[in-house]
């Protein structure tokens, strides 16, 4: 089911990559598997395909994401159901994005969730990772 949180984000994701002048834009290849599959709604397909025409780069998962995932557990930052979430930010980490949007306000963009985050990075040889709402990016944007 594709349900209306999932939508919004990719609502979200989609107007933030045409109002903010970025450098690049990044795109998680889990979120792309969900919007870009055949399976999902057509406008969803749409969206996923402007993004992914406008020049969003797919990070692809790697060993090293996947390594940093498994310190992200380690110290039980979130619960194992919730591995998706944190391989969007060890992919984030990875890459060494400037700024990681997110309206995920449950396990990422939530300062008690971010300080853990980012301490397992400088741990392992990363930089912290600044991460913000698509409200703080985009003047004007609102959750509705």
């Amino acid at each position: 089911m594709y349900g209306k949180g999932r939508w919004r984000k990719l609502k979200g994701i989609a107007h933030v990559a045409r109002s903010v002048s970025a450098r690049r834009v990044l795109g998680n290849p889990i979120v792309s598997h969900c919007c870009g599959s055949r399976t999902g709604p057509r406008t969803a397909q749409a969206l996923h395909a402007e993004l992914i025409d406008g020049g969003t780069e797919l990070l692809a998962v790697s060993t090293e994401s996947m390594g940093l995932l498994n310190k992200y557990l380690e110290k039980e930052i979130l619960g194992p159901r919730f591995q998706n979430d944190m391989l969007h930010i060890a992919l984030a980490t990875i890459a060494n994005v400037d700024v990681l949007v997110s309206w995920n306000f449950r396990h990422i963009v939530r300062l008690d969730k971010i300080r853990p985050f980012n301490s397992v990075n400088i741990e392992c040889g990363y930089k912290s990772l600044t991460i913000y709402s698509p409200r703080e990016v985009v003047p004007g944007e609102t959750d509705s």
